[in-house]
């Protein structure tokens, strides 16, 4: 009964918007590019052989099939697996492939609430979300710059209309 249950609170919930996927794609490349960049200096002003060999060889091949499986297989599957819901008591985030993670905050715990758009962000036309709690920050999105202000609107204001 609590598996039936749990299943369809993993399968409800809001998605994330589509250019957030986008934004996964940039940040693994962002990510591997200064890397590639740096195996490719290293193996043409290094004069040891061997050094380039690993370099072009092996690691430079193995930093961008990574990075291919991050795009077209991993990105994919973690923006699919992405839900929150978000109602006068709670906000709940649950995220992940192999190692599935259920968050779950009352409203009235919650201390602050701060939209955050870095450039990357921004150029997607993205925001995330930050929770801050006693116990620490917890982070949402990234969702649209309007979402992320609703979401902000309507948590920092649950607390004063919820029961005291």
């Amino acid at each position: 009964m609590d598996a039936k249950r749990d299943r369809a609170t993993t399968a409800g919930g809001k998605t994330l918007p589509r250019a957030a996927l986008k934004y996964e794609n940039l940040r693994t490349l962002s990510a591997v590019v200064p890397v590639v960049a740096l195996l490719i200096a290293g193996a043409v002003w290094v004069t040891i052989d061997w050094v380039v060999f690993v370099a072009l060889w092996i690691l430079l091949p193995l930093c961008v099939l990574s990075a291919l499986i991050d795009i077209v297989v991993v990105n994919r599957l973690q923006f699919r697996a992405y839900r929150y819901t978000i109602d006068r008591s709670t906000v709940e985030i649950r995220h992940g492939l192999f190692w599935r993670s259920r968050t779950t905050m009352s409203t009235v715990q919650i201390l602050s609430v701060d939209v955050v758009q870095g450039p990357l962000l921004r150029s997607c036309g993205l925001a995330s979300i930050v929770f801050r709690t006693v116990g620490g920050t917890i982070k949402l999105g990234p969702v649209t710059p309007d979402t992320a202000e609703g979401i902000r609107a309507q948590v920092m204001r649950a607390p004063e209309t919820g029961p005291r």
